[in-house]
């Protein structure tokens, strides 16, 4: 199975419209999706749920599989190695049968990982008193180590925080 996989990322098949291979449904799943219009998953507009070129199928989610090509090719163009089905967190059998099916998948990096300071809010600390009547008296956002202006963040996540004369913290365990 490792290999196949490893010769499907490496492999680039084209086929006629004759020879195509075309998508295996389940029954069960034509009949359920057949009764009501079926959704792009991506875009969330109407779908013809019939087995054609226009509208892969994802297995992995059975009625709720279906996408327009286009849209599923951008997805994939997007996110590059983190391509995968968005309800369901697959990713090898989902990737296995786009790629199959003619979705190209580039081996990159995801394109919001590659914009500049994308993840520099990871960086921000937060940086004011957030108590519902600061007392400090030069106002919420000064800080100054140890005295009772220091600010404690809270420490399970870190989002808020309160100066230690604001929440009469302890000077042994300041924890908020």
């Amino acid at each position: 199975m490792l290999l196949q996989r490893l010769i499907s990322v490496f492999v680039f098949r084209s086929y006629c419209a004759k020879h195509r291979p075309l998508q295996e449904i389940s029954p069960d799943v034509l009949m359920e999706v057949s009764d009501t219009t079926a959704t792009c998953a991506i875009c969330c507009e109407d779908i013809d749920p019939r087995p054609c070129l226009s509208t892969p199928w994802a297995p992995c989610c059975k009625k709720d599989g279906y996408f327009h090509r286009d849209c599923v090719q951008k997805l994939a163009l997007s996110a590059g190695y983190l391509f995968r089905r968005l309800l369901c967190n697959n990713k090898t059998e989902f990737q296995d049968t786009m790629s199959h099916f003619g979705i190209f998948i580039p081996n990159q990096n995801a394109s919001w990982e590659l914009e500049p300071d994308a993840f520099g809010e990871l960086l921000h600390q937060h940086n004011s008193c957030d108590a519902n009547r600061c007392v400090c008296p030069q106002g919420c956002s000064h800080v100054m180590v140890r005295t009772r202006w220091e600010l404690v963040l809270c420490r399970y996540c870190g989002a808020q925080g309160i100066h230690m004369g604001c929440g009469k913290l302890k000077w042994s365990n300041p924890e908020w």
